[in-house]
């Protein structure tokens, strides 16, 4: 595997872990203010699992330049190695498809991130010159 993939997809795990902090500050604020927050501590930590994980793929998409789709890939397999690892230090390793498809789901909007938010690279005047020279053979 290529170093400067595994450099980007950190840089995105990274991106990805300082997001999550935020959304959790501001989520708990906001179910702090709600009259009864036990409601919305599910559908907001998943809300928060999957922003984090698209922001992450998007940096690791846009660090890691030609290989971007396959950096934001695993960034989110990292995060979903970190979420495990600290589920499982938390004592919660309940049943194995609901975590299967967490995981899965935390893959994709990492990818989703870094496919729909990757930097479009424009080719080089090199190769646009090569274009030409063909071209005109023929």
């Amino acid at each position: 595997m290529n170093r400067y993939l595994l450099r980007s997809a950190a840089a995105g795990l990274a991106v990805a872990l300082a997001v999550l902090c935020a959304l959790v500050l501001v989520c708990a604020f906001i179910a702090g203010k709600s009259s009864d927050p036990a409601k919305l501590i599910t559908p907001m930590s998943y809300a928060i699992l999957a922003l984090s994980a698209f922001a992450g793929g998007a940096a690791a998409s846009r660090i890691g330049g030609y290989d971007g789709l396959a950096a934001s890939a695993v960034c989110g397999a990292l995060l979903s190695v970190l979420h495990l690892a600290v589920r499982l230090a938390l004592g919660g390793g309940d049943k194995l498809f609901p975590l299967a498809a967490l995981y899965a789901g935390i893959v994709l909007f990492a990818f989703l991130g870094g496919s729909l938010l990757r930097k479009r690279g424009r080719k080089s005047s090199k190769s646009i010159r090569k274009l030409r020279k063909l071209s005109k053979m023929s």
